[in-house]
């Protein structure tokens, strides 16, 4: 195991994103957690309402758990579990106001617990007192303490000016609790004296760190790496942090064909996809005539799409043609097949044969070549270049053995 498989990394995410009612900003979240790898996501500020909450779900994260404010379209926080992670969930705890959502379970056999806060940004030492009490009960194994306590925890090092609105009891007395709970922020660890932000405040001209990771000091050798994404969609910047896991990856992807983007190809041309563009509200954005005239003469010197189309395919037949390749794609092809397609090219009627039409690129190279060599005359039927061996047209078909004084079994 150790030679093909080594330890995967657990993604830590964290985000104030400030409203997820719109599907834009659902879809979009999705998207970034996606491209970031993250594993798990601390997500605040969803404003989703009680039980009428829009879905925050997709293949890619197919599990969630949340804590939404029963009747105004506030606070609300998610965590969000990709499907690369086996989570077996075993328990949780949502607070009615929708300020925090516990959840523990066990990954790959080990014990985890997952909580995610969010601070109100008044008397924030008393709400992370009380959580952190609740948590206590609650929690086993490994905790993950991710969110937004709206409280920087050391001015001096989480503020741009160096100081604090709040009263310095409140951050005193939030270390204290944090101490007692054994807990400590894994960006801070990860960079003890560095100066950066997860919040802008127009109001107060500072920058501020509200956002963290908490992960209990007995477990700090976990720690990989953290740190802090640029704010874009939100007024918050993501938090994350990586740590080693019982989960076990290969150390070589295997490759395998997305069929999804075959259907797409396949529905999609490109024929079609410039036409949208070109005509979206069914009149041309230019003048077809100057799509096409050259530049001397002030058009654009567009290709015919048909031409392109056709050159693109008949590129594919030479590809076909040319031994000892080294395109995957073409033995792919041939396997897919069970035949050699040089040969078949040259047969009479290659889309008779359904294996020929089982790939979408096979048949469309097919059908492209059979209209072109027609319409050009490039080859009559049979032909000098017909096959005589895995020749579907002839009645008993040969095979490069049967020809006296042809040992090589790959010549056609």
């Amino acid at each position: 195991m150790a030679g093909q498989f080594q330890r995967a990394d657990l993604c830590l995410w964290s985000n104030n994103v400030r409203g997820l009612n719109a599907p834009e900003r659902r879809s979009h979240l999705l998207r970034t957690l996606w491209a970031a790898r993250a594993s798990l996501a601390f997500v605040q500020e969803t404003h989703f309402q009680g039980r009428n909450a829009p879905v925050l779900r997709d293949t890619r994260f197919p599990m969630g758990y949340f804590a939404n404010h029963p009747h105004a379209k506030k606070s609300g926080v998610a965590i969000l579990i990709a499907r690369r992670v086996p989570f077996q969930s075993q328990a949780e705890l949502a607070d009615p106001e929708g300020r925090y959502i516990f959840v523990k379970g066990t990954i790959a056999g080990h014990p985890y617990t997952l909580a995610c806060v969010y601070a109100p940004n008044t008397a924030q030492h008393h709400f992370l007192t009380r959580t952190l009490h609740a948590l206590e009960r609650f929690r086993e194994g490994l905790l993950i303490l991710a969110g937004d306590l709206n409280l920087a925890l050391d001015p001096r090092l989480d503020t741009s000016l160096g100081t604090s609105s709040l009263p310095s009891s409140y951050q005193r007395k939030a270390l204290v609790a944090l101490k007692n709970a054994g807990l400590a922020d894994s960006w801070r660890v990860a960079h003890p004296l560095r100066r950066d932000y997860s919040y802008y405040s127009a109001v107060h001209t500072r920058y501020s760190q509200l956002d963290y990771i908490f992960l209990p000091i007995e477990y700090l050798s976990l720690l990989q790496s953290s740190g802090i994404h640029t704010a874009t969609w939100s007024d918050h910047a993501p938090v994350w942090t990586k740590i080693a896991s019982p989960l076990y990856r290969p150390r070589e992807r295997q490759w395998r064909l997305n069929e999804q983007v075959l259907e797409e190809l396949e529905a999609t041309t490109l024929n079609t996809a410039m036409i949208k563009f070109v005509w979206k509200t069914g009149r041309p954005r230019v003048n077809g005539a100057l799509l096409s005239l050259p530049k001397r003469m002030g058009g654009l010197a567009l290709p015919s799409l048909v031409h392109y189309y056709r050159a693109t395919h008949l590129l594919r037949l030479v590809d076909w043609h040319t031994l000892n390749s080294d395109k995957l794609w073409r033995e792919l092809e041939n396997l897919q097949v069970d035949r050699r397609l040089p040969a078949a090219v040259w047969t009479a009627h290659p889309l008779k044969d359904p294996r020929m039409t089982l790939n979408p690129f096979i048949r469309a190279t097919m059908q492209v070549w059979v209209t072109t060599r027609l319409k050009d005359g490039l080859t009559t039927t049979p032909g000098p270049l017909t096959p005589i061996t895995h020749n579907p047209d002839i009645a008993d078909v040969l095979r490069p053995g049967d020809v006296l004084g042809l040992g090589d079994p790959d010549w056609t």
